[in-house]
């Protein structure tokens, strides 16, 4: 409990960023209530650690907890220079209030990144912005065919395909090499009405 939270709240200090990554897994884990405003406000120091990958585990474990961010903190880390960090950012962001997802949408759009594209698209789906259909559709000529399928595959969670995006996925059909992103190009042909 609260020991527990006061150690890891120490460790978070350490110089092996290891440690400091195992403290945040601890953090992320401590349910009584007594440990959850030394969790919380380790968390929040964690995530400006030096180490991304403490950052992002520190973004999901505040996810975890069910702990809200402010607006300022979360355009921070959709700006971080570190993927992970901005994927683990849109992910959080995805999972709660879908108009709070489009305004990520054209903060954390610029980032080359898959694993930030992939959370995005997901973001666009579930955003309702009326632009989310350009985007996904622009996304299907990504160069990695993960962006691609995750791609067609929002596109095919749609009630029902514009003529756009019907054509789009038609063309994409004809060119693309990948079967996973074929199949999933397909899916969003056939579910589409």
């Amino acid at each position: 409990g609260e020991d527990a939270a006061e150690l890891a709240a120490m460790a978070l200090a350490d110089e092996d960023p290891r440690v400091r990554l195992s403290a945040v897994r601890t953090l992320s884990e401590l349910r009584e209530a007594a440990a959850r405003p030394l969790a919380k406000r380790s968390l929040l120091y964690a995530l400006r650690a030096p180490d991304a990958p403490v950052r992002a585990a520190a973004v999901r474990a505040l996810a975890a907890l069910d702990e809200a961010l402010d607006a300022e903190t979360e355009q921070r880390l959709v700006r971080d220079p570190a993927a992970e960090v901005v994927a683990a950012t849109v992910a959080r962001i995805r999972a709660g209030d879908g108009a709070r997802a489009a305004v990520i949408l054209d903060v954390a759009a610029p980032s080359p990144d898959p694993e930030v594209q992939k959370e995005l698209l997901r973001a666009a789906v579930r955003s309702g912005d009326p632009r989310a259909e350009a985007w996904l559709l622009d996304r299907l000529g990504h160069p990695a065919w993960d962006v691609r399928r995750e791609a067609a595959i929002g596109l095919g969670q749609g009630a029902r395909l514009s003529d756009r995006a019907r054509t789009a996925l038609a063309d994409r059909g004809r060119i693309e090499t990948d079967d996973l992103v074929l199949e999933a190009v397909r899916q969003a042909l056939g579910s589409g009405g």
